[in-house]
Order: structure tokens, then C-alpha cells, then sequence
């Protein structure tokens, strides 16, 4: 029996055993009036799995999308500013997404370090420490402003508070300790204005802006190029700023040494002085003392370069004493007795001049005065006599034009005239640098400039005293 022989047989015994009924059930399905009723087909479980996992990636999407955005969408501007001007960008989970110089001297912190998904600490860390080793931040000048821009308010003061915290204790060195302001912003068209036009911050913007409005002398533009501590110096206690530590000024020779200065310059003893002051400022992009006293009835005026100790600018005027002169009536002098307190301090008390009735009260800087004019040897004089002391306020000698007895020649000599002119100022020959002198209406003007002031003297050609003088830093 082979193989075709042996399948034959087994297909024989199979469909014996197992008949095929289906004639006989298409038989027994003949024609029917029962009505028919469809049968939806059973859903098949593999879609059903299907659509889940769909809707499963969908939510996964959603979520991944959700997270991106809080990983990269700016929650918080923070800026760092001491002469350096650095911007941080972070989303609301403090990762930095992008840091920005501001200035050259930003550019030189940041260097190559490359910031981006780095926390706010280790960021902050690296940028003071990065300050520290170029020396922004030392003794001499100590410190820095932390500028907060977050819409969620409560968010940005927290993250100011924090951000205090963590550099106050970074700049607790074992050479100097750290000045910490900060503050929150809200940076309106303007003040982004102001940052940019100025290559600073909107922090930094937002605190010159507030020393301006209590400051009207100042401008924004000249209070842009000043570093955190020098406007730290000059004004310690604005609205809305927080201050820890205090400023150094160990750059600076200090108040007593200003005050020193304007007095060997004025040749008045410390002992003689009284009413005494010396404050830092700030002018014509200098930082200065402001030192004011009195001595022997004389108000002093002086601005001393608060690096050099040079004087920069002096004047001076006659005040009113406390005590009236010895026989006025009712404390108060008469015009006679003015005119005779000018004629003695003119040198022509034993002389008849030409008074008439030139004179009247005023007053100088609140202090009523007689103002006399009178004309001897072909001079006009002209005084300011304190009515109650008799003390001379001021006064100027003018020669008369065209009079007979104005000399045709100077008695002094025009060499002699700058030299009594330098003289007065403190200033030797081999310092100055522009020189000019000619007579005008019988009085020697001269100008020169030395040492970064520019002086301006009146000199008598008569005798070679300084009748007026005017001291002024060059620009």
C-alpha cells in the first residue's frame, strides 16, 4: 500500500465518522414570515485596546508639552549689578534659561561660562565669585544690586529675600564685608528705555531714577556711568530698596581729610573754624566734598576732589555776626556809619570823596545790607555793609572811564599782577597751562587754567590787590 492509497482510505473513514449535514440543514430552511432581526456585529477587542493607548499618548503628550513650557518659559528676570551689568532669565523652577552682560565689564565675568539649565544658586555662586577674582568686588568698592522683575509679586519678593541672603553671606570675605540693596521692579516702556539707551539694567534704571526724583541736580545720564557703590554713598536710604551693610568709601580720602584741605587752602586753623561740614556728592562726573565753615565772620564754600584732596572750587562772603557794632542805634547803623565802615576798609577814611546819595538796603544771602557806591581818584567803589555790624560783605573798586585822574600807566606791572593773581591761588608758575592778561577799564583781568580749574582775577593795577576772583573746574 503506498501513500496516495493510505490518504484515500483515511479520507473514506473521516467522512463516515463525521458527515457533512449541510444539504440537509439548507432542506430544512425553507421560505418564512418571522420578521428578521439584525444583529450588530460584536465589537472586537483589539480596537478597543487600541483607542486607549491613544488616548494613553495623548495625555503623555499633553503632560510633555505642559512640562517643556515650564522648562523654558521665563518666569523671573534677575539682574546683578555693581559696574558689571548681568541679566538671568529662570523658569519658575529656578533653572536659568539664558544670562546676559550688559556692559563690557558683564562680558568679562560671564566669559565662556555657559549657564543654560544650571540652577539660580550655582549661577549666582559662580557670577560673584567670577567678580571677586577681577576685583569689582573688594574693599574699596563692595557693592551690588539685586533687581528682581517677576509678574507674580510674592514670587519676586521671595526670590529677592533669597537672593540677599545668599550673596550677603558670599561677600562676608576675610578682607571686606559686602553691601547688599535689592529690590523688585516692574519694568514699564520707559525704564526698559532708560536700560537700553544706557547699557544697563532696568534694575540699575529703576535706582537712579528714584535719586533723581529726590535729587533734582542730578541727571540720569551722568548717575548711568557711576558703579552700585558710589550711588550707594550718595544716597543710602530710598523708598522701596532694602540695604545691608554699608557702602565703602575707603576709595575716597574721607570728610575729615576734605574738611583739612579747604582749610590750609583758606589758611584758618582748626581751632578757628566752627559750623563745620563735609559731605560726599557728586558733579560734573567727579565725586567731591561738599565743605562748608566759618571763621573770623567769613563763610566758606569749598569743593575738594574727594580722590586727590584737590580743591576743585572755593568761595567766600562776609555773614552777619550775632553781636551789633559797638554804638549803632537800636543795633541798627546809618548810612553814614556804612559809608565810614567802607572808607576805612578802602584805605580813604582821611579823604573827602564823592558820596551823595548812592546807596541803598538790600540784602546778601538773608543778611540786610547797605550797598554804597562812591568815586575817589578816579575809582568807583562799591560796598555791601552788614546794616547791623558793619562788617564788609563785599566789595569791588571799578576805574573810571575817561576821568583826569585815572593813571595813563599802571604803577604795577603786568608780570606782577599774575604773580600777586597765582599767588592767591595756591598755584605755581610751572603748573599753569593757559595764560591771559590785559587791562581792561583800568583794572587788570587775567585768566589761566592749572590743575584742571580755570581761575579768573581782577588785580589792581594801583597797588596789585585782588579786587574779585573766581575758581572753577574745567568740564
Amino acid at each position: 500500500m503506498n501513500r496516495n492509497h493510505m490518504e484515500e482510505k483515511l479520507k473514506r473513514a473521516f467522512s463516515a465518522a463525521a458527515p457533512d449535514p449541510q444539504e440537509q440543514i439548507l432542506r430544512r430552511c425553507g421560505p418564512r414570515e418571522d420578521p428578521v432581526i439584525p444583529m450588530a456585529p460584536a465589537p472586537r477587542p483589539r480596537r478597543r485596546l487600541a483607542g486607549a493607548a491613544a488616548a494613553v499618548l495623548l495625555l503623555c503628550a499633553v503632560l510633555a508639552g505642559g512640562a517643556w513650557q515650564v522648562q523654558h518659559t521665563v518666569a523671573s528676570t534677575v539682574s546683578l549689578d555693581v559696574n558689571p551689568s548681568i541679566g538671568i532669565q529662570v523658569n519658575r523652577r529656578q533653572r536659568v534659561l539664558q544670562v546676559t552682560p550688559l556692559n563690557d565689564d558683564g562680558a568679562a565675568v560671564v566669559g565662556n561660562m555657559d549657564f543654560s539649565g544650571s540652577t539660580l544658586e550655582v549661577t549666582v555662586n559662580a557670577l560673584i565669585g567670577s567678580m571677586l577674582r577681577g576685583g569689582y568686588l573688594s574693599d574699596l568698592a563692595n557693592s551690588i544690586l539685586v533687581s528682581v522683575d517677576d509678574a507674580d509679586q510674592a514670587r519676586a519678593a521671595r526670590l529677592r529675600q533669597q537672593l540677599s541672603d545668599e550673596i550677603a553671606a558670599l561677600l562676608q570675605t576675610d578682607s571686606f564685608s559686602g553691601a547688599v540693596l535689592s529690590q523688585t521692579i516692574t519694568a514699564d516702556r520707559e525704564l526698559q528705555e532708560l536700560a537700553q539707551s544706557n547699557s544697563i539694567t532696568p534694575g540699575k534704571a529703576q535706582l537712579i531714577r528714584q535719586i533723581t526724583a529726590q535729587n533734582s541736580f542730578y541727571s540720569f545720564e551722568e548717575l548711568a556711568g557711576l558703579s552700585i557703590n558710589q550711588l550707594n554713598l550718595l544716597n543710602s536710604s530710598l523708598d522701596n530698596v532694602s540695604y545691608r551693610g554699608q557702602a565703602s568709601d575707603k576709595a575716597y580720602i574721607g570728610s575729615d581729610a576734605a574738611l583739612q584741605a579747604a582749610l590750609d587752602h583758606a589758611g584758618v586753623l582748626p581751632e578757628a573754624a566752627a559750623c563745620c561740614e563735609a559731605e560726599l556728592d557728586f558733579d560734573d562726573g567727579v565725586m567731591l566734598y561738599e565743605v562748608a565753615f566759618r571763621a573770623g565772620g567769613v563763610r566758606y564754600q569749598y569743593e575738594i576732589d574727594a580722590r586727590t584732596g584737590r580743591v576743585l572750587k572755593c568761595e567766600s562772603d562776609q555773614v552777619r555776626q550775632e553781636t551789633p557794632a559797638e554804638g549803632s542805634v537800636s543795633g541798627r547803623l546809618t548810612a553814614e556809619d556804612a559809608l565810614l565802615a567802607a572808607l576805612v576798609h578802602a584805605g580813604l577814611a582821611q579823604y573827602s570823596v564823592d558820596f551823595g546819595e548812592e546807596w541803598e538796603l538790600d540784602t546778601h544771602h538773608g543778611v540786610p545790607v547797605y550797598e554804597i557806591e562812591f568815586h575817589y581818584g578816579g575809582f568807583a567803589y562799591e560796598y555791601e555793609i552788614d546794616v547791623y555790624t558793619g562788617a564788609v560783605v563785599k566789595y569791588g573798586r571799578e576805574a573810571e572811564k575817561d576821568h583826569p585822574e585815572t593813571n595813563a600807566g599802571a604803577a604795577v606791572s603786568t608780570r606782577a599782577a599774575r604773580q600777586a593773581a597765582l599767588a592767591h591761588a595756591g598755584v605755581s608758575e610751572n603748573d599753569v597751562t593757559t595764560y591771559d592778561c590785559e587791562l581792561e577799564d583800568g583794572v587788570y583781568e587775567i585768566e589761566f587754567e592749572a590743575g584742571g580749574c580755570c581761575y579768573s582775577y581782577e588785580i589792581s593795577p594801583a597797588d596789585g590787590s585782588v579786587l574779585e576772583y573766581e575758581q572753577e573746574r574745567i568740564g
